[in-house]
């Protein structure tokens, strides 16, 4: 499996979240009451989930899904 493939799966999901989530919030969605829920169902922290929303609804790529890096490597 390629590096390629495991971005678009992690982009795949993490879209999939963000249009549950907007569904919970219009009160559409059948399975989820609360935006709480589709976070405990998903796995992912609430400040994780929200600083990649805001982030993409800014960019509106799906680049900006993707994690940062977060400074350079250990020992160079």
């Amino acid at each position: 499996m390629s590096d390629s493939t495991l971005t678009r799966n992690y982009v795949k999901q993490m879209r999939e979240m963000i249009y549950v989530y907007e569904l919970v919030k219009q009160k559409k969605h059948g399975g989820f009451k609360f935006a709480s829920e589709v976070f405990e169902f998903y796995r992912i922290p609430k400040q994780n989930f929200f600083k990649l929303y805001h982030r993409f609804k800014q960019a509106g790529t799906d680049g900006s899904l993707l994690p940062l890096k977060r400074g350079r490597k250990f020992g160079t």
